[in-house]
């Protein structure tokens, strides 16, 4: 998508949607747009935004990560003995230090990944390879700089470093290893702060237009699948109303 217009000329009374593919500009009028992409984008690709709705949007706070599929060359159920890891979805590592009692940067650079997920669970075992995904969160201010600046071979021996530290007393060698994808994510996660449902910031940030509506975790101010899907639920149900 490149860019949103409410009532724009391409659908008398409706809205106009700009989208750039392979290389051309494509043009789509339509009765009423869902906006499905973080709300700090929305500035950027809908000029008719409201100066109150981008002043609030403006308060949320986002932190950076990166993504790492570690490749396996075994099976999970090869690699680990005991069920809770062979069946567990997300895999949390507990180091037992006082997050409070140190610096939430140096804490983050000690913590490589802060969950892992089998990442075979939407269409069960392979009898040969596994994947496993693991989180990297850069939870501070200087996350993004950290996040860019980081090369990939660093963060490459960071999380192969890591993965072994948690898993290898449960089986993981480095030998299953057989190699490392990561992906800088463009969009960060969303970081809930106290009082921002309260004061209104996270209506004001969502706020619909006619014809207009917006459907992302971050409406309802955390990141969380179950908040994706109940903010799809409600932009598609007000869609549906049109008219009604």
């Amino acid at each position: 998508m490149a860019d949103v217009r409410v009532n724009g000329a391409a659908v008398p009374g409706g809205e106009r949607v700009l989208t750039h593919e392979a290389g051309r500009v494509h043009e789509f009028g339509a009765r009423s747009v869902i906006f499905a992409s973080p709300l700090f984008l929305a500035p950027r690709v809908i000029p008719s935004l409201p100066a109150e709705q981008r002043t609030a949007i403006a308060t949320l706070n986002y932190r950076s990560y990166a993504v790492a599929n570690v490749l396996l060359r075994r099976s999970i159920d090869r690699i680990f003995k005991h069920p809770a890891f062979r069946r567990g979805y997300e895999l949390t590592p507990v180091h037992g230090v006082a997050i409070a009692a140190q610096d939430t940067r140096t804490f983050s650079g000690r913590k490589v990944f802060s969950d892992a997920v089998v990442a075979d669970f939407p269409v069960w075992r392979n009898p040969d390879r596994a994947v496993l995904t693991v989180y990297r969160p850069f939870p501070h201010d200087a996350g993004r700089a950290d996040l860019l600046s980081v090369n990939y071979s660093e963060m490459d021996a960071d999380v192969r470093r890591s993965v072994l530290d948690m898993f290898g007393p449960h089986g993981l060698t480095a030998a299953d290893i057989e190699d490392v994808r990561i992906s800088r994510w463009g969009h960060p996660m969303i970081v809930a702060r106290p009082g921002q449902l309260a004061d209104g910031a996270m209506a004001r940030a969502s706020q619909s237009q006619p014809g207009l509506y917006f459907a992302h975790t971050d409406i309802h101010g955390a990141p969380a699948f179950e908040n994706a899907m109940a903010a799809a639920g409600d932009a598609v149900d007000a869609v549906k109303g049109i008219g009604a």
